[in-house]
C-alpha cells in the first residue's frame, strides 16, 4: 500500500458539476464554459469555502484537479481523503 498527504492553497473558483446525457461529468462556468473538456465518472466538486480543488474519478481512480483543470494529483488513486490539520487543508492519497 502506499499513502501520501499533499497540501492544497486557496483560489479564485468559478466552476460546477454537470452530468451529461450519458452519465459522465464534466464542470461548467455559469456562462456555460466548459472546464477543458475534460470528462469524469464521478465529481465532487469545489467547495467555494475553504478547498480550491475538485475530487475526481476516472476509469476508477480517484485525483484533484485545480479550477484551471490541471490535476494537482493524477487519476490514479484507491482513495483520496481530505485532512485539515491547524487550519490547513491536505489530502491524503491510497494506492493499492
Amino acid at each position: 500500500m502506499f499513502c501520501s498527504v499533499f497540501q492544497i492553497k486557496a483560489q479564485n473558483i468559478k466552476w460546477y458539476p454537470y452530468k451529461n446525457e450519458y452519465g459522465k461529468w464534466m464542470f461548467l462556468s455559469v456562462e456555460g464554459e466548459k472546464l477543458n473538456n475534460s470528462i469524469f465518472d464521478s465529481v465532487v466538486p469545489f467547495q467555494y469555502d475553504y478547498n480550491p480543488v475538485a475530487k475526481v474519478k476516472k476509469e476508477g481512480k480517484w485525483g484533484l484537479i485545480d479550477t484551471g483543470g490541471r490535476y494537482m494529483i493524477p487519476a490514479k488513486f484507491d482513495s483520496l481523503e481530505l485532512i485539515n490539520a491547524r487550519n490547513k487543508n491536505y489530502y491524503l492519497t491510497i494506492k493499492r
